[in-house]
């Protein structure tokens, strides 16, 4: 009896420890940018620069290309790993197709200063999307404005489309909320029970608070963020929405897999 009880007091300690360190570190799990700041010129993007936007203590760095007045403007938010220069072939897509572009470098990544959490980004994206007028030099009208969430960055783009007007959201590879899909991750924590993930992002109290187009892109296959995520989302967002599932579909390859079109169609209907 001894020995089981030494055990059971064994795999106790061992599961105390284990959710004090999915504590501690959490926040080293969800964010993986690299702090690599690189030039829209060292890659040769063409027609893009850098700019940067004051906001809580930190100078957001912004990739920005301008088509010119009435086009639609894309507001980027790009997922936890890497940096705006990984995602340059996506910007020169959006600017052959005649869209001003704005990639936004997340906090402790592509040169912005300052550590990630949920409430610091949403300030961010919030900043960003205000500064609009002075990154462009020109009014910006709500309705040519476009926010773009991969991933990690749908969370903030689906808070400030609740909180700031504009013309269409894009969600590529979406998630109810950090916190459902730790839960699903790690299944032996109650992380929700006891309210243990810091950064919440909870997009499915908030989709329908949402007031303007919606298009919600997801692969079948996804094993990072299962589509059931998009699913849950779409359904509680409000009309018009559209949603695009890729069969066989990855986290990382639906724009491999003809997202272009599905975004290129959206945008140019909504913009017209």
């Amino acid at each position: 009896m001894s020995r089981l009880y030494t055990l059971f007091l064994s795999v106790c300690a061992l599961w105390v420890l284990g959710f004090a360190l999915l504590f501690v570190f959490q926040r080293s799990f969800i964010y993986m940018n690299g702090d690599a700041r690189i030039l829209p010129a060292d890659l040769g993007a063409t027609g893009f620069s850098e700019q940067t936007v004051p906001s809580d203590g930190v100078d957001v760095v912004v990739w920005t290309h301008d088509a010119g007045l009435d086009t639609p403007v894309i507001v980027y938010f790009h997922g936890n790993a890497g940096v705006l220069a990984d995602r340059a072939w996506r910007f020169r897509w959006m600017a052959e197709q005649g869209w001003s572009v704005v990639g936004v470098g997340l906090r402790g990544g592509s040169g912005t200063g300052g550590s990630p959490t949920e409430t610091a980004l949403a300030a961010d994206a919030r900043a960003v999307h205000d500064a609009l007028p002075s990154l462009f030099d020109r009014a910006m009208s709500a309705e040519h404005i476009v926010l773009y969430g991969e991933s990690l960055g749908t969370g903030i783009a689906v808070t400030l489309a609740a909180e700031r007007s504009v013309g269409a959201v894009v969600l590529e590879t979406p998630y109810t909320a950090i916190e459902d899909r730790a839960q699903e991750i790690y299944r032996i924590f109650p992380v929700k029970l006891f309210g243990a993930v810091k950064d919440k992002f909870r997009s499915i109290d908030r989709i329908a608070e949402i007031n303007a187009p919606l298009l919600v892109l997801h692969g079948t296959a996804d094993p990072v963020i299962p589509m059931a995520h998009g699913q849950r989302l779409f359904a509680a967002a409000v009309e018009p929405k559209t949603a695009r599932w890729f069969e066989g579909g990855g986290h990382n390859d639906l724009w491999q897999r003809g997202a272009q079109q599905e975004i290129e169609r959206f945008v140019s209907d909504w913009m017209r």
